[in-house]
């Protein structure tokens, strides 16, 4: 597992301890494609739904999408997002509804968003 290129973001550093027994997060580089593709096969033979925060022409608005409660939540790169080759491989992809100009917002508040409806949704 040491070449696993496992990151570590600061922003997650300080995750309570309650947080994780319900949220288990792995951060791998979007570039490590292939660990993605395993975590995909074993968490859909588990019942796991793959859902992709992206913007595409069948995304759903984040408001108007039910989580299922055994979820993977794929987040892209900062700049570059999610490979497009991953796309056709999630169950759902999911975007966040925004006014204006403003294309997308950064990757940590995408993903703070998700994670709060998924919260909210199933409290």
């Amino acid at each position: 597992h040491q070449a696993l290129a496992k990151l570590k973001f600061s922003i997650f550093a300080n995750v309570n301890e309650h947080a994780t027994r319900h949220i288990r997060p792995l951060y791998y580089s979007i570039a490590n494609t292939h660990r993605i593709l395993l975590i995909f096969a074993r968490s859909q033979i588990k019942g796991y739904k793959i859902v992709a925060l992206e913007q595409t022409a069948k995304s759903v608005l984040l408001n108007d999408y039910v989580f299922p409660h055994d979820v993977v939540l794929l987040l892209g790169d900062e700049q570059r997002g999610i490979p497009i080759e991953l796309l056709p491989l999630v169950d759902q992809c999911v975007e966040v509804p925004q006014f204006g100009v403003t294309r997308s917002l950064n990757v940590h508040v995408t993903g703070a968003l998700a994670i709060w409806e998924y919260t909210r949704q199933h409290l």
